[in-house]
């Protein structure tokens, strides 16, 4: 098997958003495949294990691709890349927390919390990172939760709902 597109390249290529494109094209090969030190210049190579279904028409499956950016990239991109695939539909939930439940070694405590906060709800790269910074800050931030108050409705992007006020809100104009 040779190299096959994955991270931030596989989630591009399965139409997802990402909050940043890779600069290089991200592959993996197996761990047993040497790769020349120009081919390494021009792509970021990681070496991984492939199992089947892994991996189709040159690109990590879309459960594989998520999986991988949640053990290698930082949290909010990972975080991103999550949101973007349930919200596609390609990933779904219950696959995400098996697969994370099942996952040993290096990256696999970030997987597990990307996994349990990923949000198919979220708009886009920008409301996910924004809801990592959030949820690093200590903010237990759900997303596109409706705001009622005083007959008025919103969809607000972001909202920590344990923060809510007891009593009526003034809404200003």
């Amino acid at each position: 098997m040779s190299a096959v597109l994955s991270h931030r390249s596989a989630a591009v290529q399965h139409g997802w958003a990402v909050k940043n494109d890779p600069e290089l094209p991200e592959v993996v090969v197996p761990r047993n495949r040497n790769v020349c030190a120009q081919d390494q210049r021009t792509a970021v190579v990681r070496w991984r294990r492939l199992g089947p279904g892994d991996a189709a028409d040159g690109v990590t499956a879309p459960l594989r691709t998520v999986v991988d950016c949640a053990r290698d990239l930082p949290f909010d991109e990972a975080l991103a890349v999550a949101d973007s695939a349930l919200r596609s539909g390609q990933v779904g939930r219950a696959r995400l927390a098996a697969a994370a439940a099942q996952a040993r070694g290096d990256g696999s405590r970030q997987l597990r919390r990307v996994a349990r906060l990923a949000d198919g709800r979220a708009a886009n790269p920008f409301e996910s990172v924004l809801r990592a910074i959030c949820l690093e800050e200590g903010l237990d931030v759900v997303c596109q939760h409706q705001v009622v108050a005083h007959g008025l409705w919103a969809q607000a992007d972001l909202v920590d709902t344990s923060r809510r006020h007891a009593g009526p809100v003034a809404l200003r104009p």
